[in-house]
This record gives C-alpha cells, structure tokens and sequence, in this order.
C-alpha cells in the first residue's frame, strides 16, 4: 500500500516538473500567425491584466458561486473597470466600427497614465504587472509610452 502511494506521488511530481510555464506576450505574439489572432491575443492579455490586482489580493471560493464571486470583485473594483474600459477601446482601433473612436495617441496617454499610477503601488509584482500593461498598451496602439 505505502509503495503504491510513493508511486504515485512521485508520478505526480513527475508530472507537475514536466509542465511548462505560461508563455510571455511575445512569445505568444511572435507564434501568431494572422493579424487577427495577434489582436485577439492582446485583447486577451489586456483584459487578463485589468483584473491582476483582483486575482492578488483574495482567493476566490470554490463551489457554484465561483464565477458569480468573481465578477462582483471586479465590478466593485474601479481601478478593474477603468482599465478594461481602456483596453476595449484600444480593441475598437483596430474595429470596423465607424463610430466615434479615440485617436491612438490619446489612448497611449491615458495607458502611459495607468502604468505610472501603478508603478506607484509598493508590493510584490506591481512593477511586473506595470511592465506587462506597458507592453500591451504599446503593442496594441503602436506608440511608445
């Protein structure tokens, strides 16, 4: 019995080392293969981003009210909601839409103003968490901020 267990348990050591970490944002854009994938891909990672402080600071319950305890953390969170509102309208740059649209020089600013206000927040990744949205941000509008 004990020898079946430390088999087991090793297989799943085993198997845990053998699996790889995420890709970075270049990593998975130098693999696109098509400019809408490329978009689709940092449409992703922006809205992933916008919910990093949230996903940090306090698990989420398991069970059938997951997902429903997930989506009022982000929605009372305003820092959440006004990047994800920034990240869908840099999504709509590159829309059909012939809405009114912000010029990619204006959404850049206001990304450039998000990143320095997080590279205020002391603490473990926000340094990381302001690089990534950097990149995204200059990726998305082609301006450098």
């Amino acid at each position: 019995m004990r020898s079946s267990y430390s088999i087991t348990l090793l297989a799943l050591l085993l198997v845990a080392c053998t699996i790889p970490p995420d890709k970075t944002i270049d990593q998975k854009l130098s693999e696109s293969r098509s400019p809408a994938e490329r978009k689709e891909i940092l449409r992703l990672a922006c809205l992933n981003e916008a919910e990093w402080p949230v996903r940090m600071r306090k698990p989420i319950p398991y069970g059938h009210l997951a997902s429903h305890s997930r989506q009022e953390q982000l929605q009372r969170n305003p820092e959440v909601r006004h990047m994800k509102t920034l990240c869908r309208h840099i999504d709509e740059l590159t829309s059909g839409d012939t809405g009114e649209k912000q010029t990619p020089r204006t959404l850049a600013n206001m990304c450039a103003a998000q990143v320095a206000a997080k590279k205020q927040n002391t603490g473990s990744g926000w340094a990381e968490h302001a690089e990534r949205i950097a990149k995204i941000c200059e990726e998305m509008t082609g301006h450098d901020l």
